[in-house]
């Protein structure tokens, strides 16, 4: 998973990547 998320950010920076980060940190920190 974080392997894939990483790989995914460094062949695109952008809103994909930020719309992850940001749900999997809402999630996290719920």
């Amino acid at each position: 998973m974080w392997g894939s998320a990483k790989w995914s950010n460094k062949k695109r920076r952008g809103t994909k990547i930020n719309f992850l980060d940001s749900y999997l940190s809402e999630f996290m920190w719920r």
